[in-house]
C-alpha cells in the first residue's frame, strides 16, 4: 500500500491518542502540529543513515565556472539531495577529494560520479521506514499536542529500537562488504 504524508501523520497522531487529520490546512492543533513537523523529521531520518531505499549514484552537471582555490572543476548539485556520502571518479570512491557550499561541488576530476542520500517520495519507502517515520512523528507530536513527560519518554525509546531493527532490515538488502586491505590481516600471511 502506498502511504502519503497525510496518512503517515494521522497514523502518528493514533499512538498519541490524538485526532486524524485529512490535509495540513485544517484549523487544528494537530494538523498545525503535522505540518510544522512532518518534513523536517522526514528528512532528518532520511539523511541519519545511507538507506538502500534512498542512495542513488549520480553525475552531477559541470558548470563553466570557476572553481574555488584548490579545486579545477566545479558541479551543480541537484535540488533533492539531502546528504552527499561519498565522491569518486567511475568505480573509485576514495581518491577524489571534494568540497561542498551552497549547491555546488568542486573537485579535482573532471568526471565525478556521487553517492547521495535523496529526499524521496513516500510511495517509495519501504513499510519498515514508514513505521520508523511514525514512531518518530509520533514522539514529536506528543509533548505539543499532550503535554505528557513520561509517554514521550517512552516514545523515545520505541524510537531507538525501531531504529537498531529498520538498519538492521535495511542492511540485509545488500551483499556485506568484505574488508579486502587490513594491515592485521596482511601481517599474518
Amino acid at each position: 500500500m502506498n502511504y502519503t504524508n497525510i496518512d503517515i501523520c494521522s497514523m502518528a497522531l493514533l499512538k498519541i491518542g490524538a485526532n486524524t487529520i485529512s490535509n495540513f490546512n485544517q484549523n487544528t492543533a494537530e494538523a498545525k502540529i503535522s505540518k510544522s513537523f512532518y518534513k523536517i523529521v522526514k528528512q532528518k531520518l532520511l539523511s541519519s543513515y545511507p538507506w538502500t531505499f534512498a542512495c542513488n549514484l549520480i553525475q552531477p552537471a559541470s558548470l563553466d565556472e570557476p572553481a574555488i582555490q584548490g579545486y579545477s572543476y566545479t558541479y551543480l548539485l541537484p535540488k533533492n539531495i539531502l546528504r552527499i556520502i561519498s565522491c569518486g571518479a567511475g568505480d573509485n570512491f576514495s581518491d577524489i577529494s571534494y568540497k561542498i557550499m551552497k549547491d555546488r561541488l568542486y573537485a579535482n576530476s573532471d568526471i565525478v560520479t556521487i553517492k547521495v542520500i535523496q529526499d524521496i517520495d513516500e510511495s517509495q519507502m519501504p513499510p519498515f521506514f514508514i513505521n520508523l517515520l511514525v514512531d518518530f512523528l509520533s514522539y514529536e507530536f506528543c509533548l505539543p499536542l499532550t503535554e505528557d513527560h513520561a509517554k514521550s519518554s517512552y516514545l523515545n525509546q520505541v524510537c531507538i529500537s525501531q531504529e537498531r531493527l529498520a538498519k538492521l532490515i535495511d542492511a540485509q538488502q545488500k551483499t556485506p562488504e568484505k574488508i579486502t586491505k587490513f594491515s592485521l590481516i596482511d601481517c599474518r600471511g
